[in-house]
């Protein structure tokens, strides 16, 4: 996994799932650059955006981290745990810390973790209300 700061970067997550929004609230909170957008994989824009670019669409037992390095024409997808290290890593300050810190931890131990909650999100509650504010929201579209 490339760690990098690109200037923009994209997050696609369960927007059903309590734990998944109340992760990304987390992420907005701690992204003081706001170089993060974000939408629910439940979304057209989430399907527009993924073709547009000739990505594939991934399910929602996860959460998908997609940027574009300035210097480089292709994009870089992550996903599970690795999608999750490099958001905190791309917010800066303490976001920083804590994905060195999950970077400790091997990658095919994580990833296991990841799926255990992943399957089990859903216990914890569903999310009802809209977690992302419209300003950091990704429109692909114009209604």
């Amino acid at each position: 996994m490339k760690l990098f700061e690109p200037t923009r970067a994209w997050i696609f997550f369960d927007g059903e799932c309590a734990l998944c929004s109340w992760c990304v609230r987390l992420l907005i909170r701690l992204d003081h650059k706001m170089i993060h957008r974000y939408s629910e994989m439940q979304s057209i824009d989430y399907v527009i955006f993924m073709k547009s670019k000739g990505l594939p669409l991934l399910d929602n037992n996860s959460v998908i981290w997609v940027a574009k390095s300035a210097n480089e024409s292709n994009y870089h997808v992550c996903s599970k745990s690795d999608a999750i290290i490099v958001a905190l890593y791309c917010t800066g300050r303490f976001g920083k810390w804590m994905a060195y810190v999950l970077r400790l931890c091997p990658k095919l131990v994580r990833d296991f973790v990841y799926i255990l909650i992943a399957k089990a999100r859903y216990l914890l509650g569903k999310s009802r209300s809209n977690v992302v504010p419209e300003a950091l929201r990704l429109k692909m579209y114009a209604t």
